[in-house]
């Protein structure tokens, strides 16, 4: 709604309120004064019909008075009844109101005379008249209570007059009877109209109706008691005009007065809507009055206030044009408003709006910019965000959340918070559910979470007023997936860490171990060697001895197949076809296997090589295929052996027992697979410690050494098992770029070369030192001893003309060999050094990279394999 159009309204509403106000309290006045003009004209009907009817009365009183008066004395006393009829006959002519006619009465109440003359009724005894008694008992004339004449059978009133005779004695008493409707008595009473409707009517206090315009109610008591409100209280004395419903129901104006010398009242009444027509008609050409005279000040208000306004109306548009308009135009606009001129109020208005407008369209441009910024960054993020309202109504979602949960965007607002997880079924209301509580934060929480899934994580803060009223929640949910897959992939390399840690920690053990029990069997090893060379065939202690060589072998063994699991195992490595290996093996394998187990091959055809130990490789064979075996127990089962080749990428690998970060590649693998008892998981995470085992008579170290081997030739191991349908052994090792090249036999041993000269023996173990020198010499060498590295650098400073070789310990305290050695090699640059320990070869080799070793021999060694070393140094010399 304009201005304009407010003030028109405002300005009609004021006219007309004014002129209203004003018309109702004149119309008031108005009303009430004709009101009491017409009541007092009411009244003054019946005050003026009253006093006509108490003059008639009195008239008629002193008629009667005067016809007594005008009867002879004589004649009455002398009952002189023509005398007297005469007499009646010229009264009655000469007061015509008495036409019903005159007659006498004695002292006892007889008809005595009367004229006109009425047989039936002269000599009749009318003493129970009221008339009668009254006069008789007061001395005087009065007027009687009206009555049906017999004469006439018409309503009749009665005014006597006292006959006295010539001594003033009474002699009877004169009747003058009056018609009550004859034109010569009230009849012009009773045609007495107010208005149209209006009439006058007389009663006594016996209600009886003595006059009225309606015959059939003249002498009758037709209105009972309260029919009439006024009726009634006028015969209590009330004399006045009012408002009232007469004995009909008809609502009345009446007015009541009492007729002097009588019990008579006389109320004249008029319709009240007949009387009250005048001020309905005052009413409404008043109320056309006034409005017209609204509708002519309103009208030129109207103009008036147009013209007044006109100004602020052309600023209104120009104010208005600046929102929609185009920046070309809203800039002539801006202009237009800036060279307004007036003087008034409404010239400083829009220069006021001039300069709002300016701030104002800077601010809408950052507002609009930063809305858009708000918005397009609000879809953008590619978190999920959904805004709830206190009454669990969806404010707004961004796209991710739409696009995530099927929904659109637009179409989300104002629907119940359970359209983001339709999956599930909407949660039961409780009190802790009612809209407007901020539990329902921690609810929506969840059920956000459960549609979501665990790779999302779903963060939820309320939203407060300034007051800390609670108006609603934001949701955020993150995509975590990869954060997850990053945390269980560094927990998976931790515990691969833990893993290759602990098998490094037991392989440093397990090396440690075997080094040193190597140099005990050295001891061992040796005598009984040297005690063979001296016992004939034929000595008894000759068994004994082969008994304690073939144990000291056996332990050999053990150690070497802990220096496998601790990777540190000697390897010799050729080129070799793993399905030829298990295809060698396959008798052999026959054999060590359970009879209820069968044996079941599978190789694939033209696998590519593998660089292997062949001797190695035949032990994990036979390692797997007994643990196979032993698995299956006494039930009868298969043993599945299967050969292939598979790409494998670095996710393949990395799930594999440990992970030593293989590269992908091609890997050639051996499978091994039982239908035993299986493994629960707390076993096959134990399978490969050392010494860990679910046999009572194995030693744990068959699989550690698997285990060793395996990771010594770069390769993996994976494991699979379900406890009662059994478990699954894969070794994969890198497939070599070519074909295996032919393999040649075995070289025979070379017939033992001459040895002569000296060696320097340098070892820290006093058995070994005593035991070597003792099977040096028996080859017939010289040998000197030293205890530690730098007892034996010493001797060789000494004596390096001398020395043709030395036999060097590897693992020594103060000076370890490879310290030595360079110590050996800046003394003489061609010293030729033997290298002596418990690892293997390819172990202590890297360690020597920079000078060349002659030769290697591993502990514990027999007087044949230190033979075949010396042989090899001394034959290439």
């Amino acid at each position: 709604m304009t201005l304009r159009t407010k003030t028109s309204l405002l300005l009609a509403a004021i006219i007309s309120l004014t002129l209203g106000v004003t018309g109702f309290f004149y119309l008031q006045f108005l009303q009430q004064s004709l009101k009491n003009s017409i009541l007092s004209g009411v009244d003054a009907v019946a005050q003026s019909t009253s006093d006509s009817i108490a003059r008639f009365i009195e008239d008629s009183l002193n008629d009667a008075q005067v016809a007594a008066l005008a009867l002879p004395v004589p004649a009455l006393e002398k009952n002189d009844i023509p005398t007297l009829e005469n007499r009646l006959r010229t009264l009655v002519e000469t007061f015509p109101k008495f036409e019903n006619g005159m007659f006498l009465l004695d002292k006892k109440g007889r008809v005595w005379v009367d004229y006109p003359s009425f047989p039936e009724v002269r000599g009749a005894d009318v003493s129970f008249r009221e008339y009668f008694q009254r006069t008789i008992k007061e001395k005087k004339g009065i007027i009687g209570v009206p009555y049906i004449s017999k004469r006439t059978g018409q309503p009749v009133l009665t005014f006597t007059a006292l006959l006295r005779g010539s001594a003033n004695q009474v002699l009877g008493v004169l009747g003058c009877s009056v018609q009550i409707l004859s034109p010569n008595a009230l009849e012009g009473i009773r045609k007495i109209r107010i208005g149209k409707s209006g009439y006058v009517f007389v009663y006594d206090h016996s209600r009886l109706m003595i006059l009225h315009p309606e015959d059939a109610r003249v002498l009758k008591r037709d209105v009972p008691l309260g029919a009439n409100r006024l009726f009634d209280a006028a015969l209590e004395g009330f004399e006045g005009v009012g408002e009232t419903v007469n004995s009909r129901g008809v609502p009345m104006l009446s007015a009541f007065k009492r007729i002097p010398g009588t019990d008579w009242i006389i109320g004249s009444q008029q319709l009240q809507s007949e009387a009250y027509a005048p001020i309905s008609e005052a009413r409404r050409n008043l109320f056309a009055g006034i409005l017209a005279a609204v509708i002519a000040s309103v009208g030129v208000g109207i103009i008036a206030v147009r013209r007044i306004t006109r100004p602020l109306v052309w600023l209104r548009q120009r104010v208005f044009s600046l929102e929609t308009a185009p920046h070309e135009t809203s800039g002539k606009i801006q202009h237009e408003l800036g060279d307004f001129r007036s003087s008034d109020e409404i010239g400083e208005l829009a220069k006021a709006f001039h300069d709002i407008s300016q701030k104002l369209q800077n601010t809408l441009i950052s507002l609009r910019r930063a809305s858009n910024d708000w918005e397009r960054t609000f879809n953008t993020v590619p978190d999920l965000i959904a805004i709830i309202d206190d009454q669990n109504k969806i404010v707004k979602i961004n796209q991710a959340m739409a696009e995530r949960l099927g929904l659109k965007v637009q179409e989300t607002p104002g629907l119940n918070y359970h359209h983001l997880f339709p999956d599930l079924a909407p949660p039961p209301l409780s009190s802790y559910q009612q809209p407007g509580l901020e539990n329902n934060l921690v609810l929506i929480q969840e059920f956000l979470q459960k549609e979501l899934g665990q790779d999302f994580l779903v963060a939820a803060s309320p939203l407060k007023s300034q007051e800390g009223e609670f108006l609603g929640s934001v949701f955020v949910a993150r995509d975590i997936s990869e954060r997850r897959r990053a945390e269980e992939e560094r927990l998976r390399l931790e515990a691969q860490m833990q893993e290759v840690q602990k098998l490094e920690s037991l392989g440093v053990l397990a090396g440690g171990i075997a080094h040193d029990f190597n140099n005990l069997l050295m001891a061992i090893l040796g005598n009984a060697d040297l005690a063979l060379l001296t016992l004939s065939p034929e000595s008894p202690a000759r068994p004994n001895v082969e008994e304690i060589t073939r144990a000291s072998l056996r332990a050999a063994d053990l150690c070497r197949q802990m220096l496998a699991y601790s990777g540190k195992g000697r390897f010799t490595v050729g080129r070799y076809d793993l399905s030829q290996l298990v295809r060698e093996m396959a008798q052999m394998l026959a054999v060590s296997v359970s009879k209820k187990a069968a044996l079941r091959y599978s190789f694939a055809p033209e696998l590519p090589p593998v660089e292997v130990d062949a001797t190695q490789m035949r032990q994990i064979i036979m390692n797997l295929i007994t643990n196979a075996s032993e698995a299956m127990g006494d039930r009868r089962g298969d043993i599945s052996v299967a050969t292939g080749v598979m790409e494998c990428d670095r996710n393949y690998l990395a799930e594999s027992y440990v992970d030593d970060k293989l590269p992908e590649g091609k890997y050639v693998y051996l499978e091994v697979a039982d239908t035993g008892a299986g493994m629960d998981e707390e076993t096959r995470r134990r399978i490969f410690d050392p010494f860990f085992t679910t046999k009572f008579t194995g030693r744990g170290l068959g699989l550690a050494a698997v285990l060793g081997i395996v990771r010594g030739h770069q390769g993996a191991i994976k494991v699979s098992s379900t406890p009662g349908q059994g478990s699954i052994f894969r070794i994969l090792l890198p497939a070599a770029a070519r074909m295996p090249a032919e393999r040649t036999p075995d070289s025979v041993p070379s017939s033992s070369i001459p040895c002569n000269g000296t060696i320097l023996l340098v070892d820290d173990d006093p058995s070994v030192r005593q035991v070597g020198a003792k099977m040096l010499e028996r080859l017939g060498l010289k040998v000197l001893t030293a205890a530690h590295g730098l007892e034996g650098v010493e001797i060789f400073r000494k004596r390096k003309d001398e020395i043709d070789c030395v036999l060097l310990d590897l693992t020594m305290p103060e000076m370890a060999g490879d310290e030595v050695f360079q110590e050996l090699w800046r003394l003489k640059n061609d010293v030729c050094v033997i290298l002596s320990s418990g690892y293997n070869e390819e172990d202590v080799a890297p360690r020597f990279a920079a000078q060349r070793l002659a030769g290697f021999v591993q502990k514990p060694y027999t007087m044949a394999n230190l033979q075949a070393t010396l042989n090899r140094v001394f034959g290439s010399k």
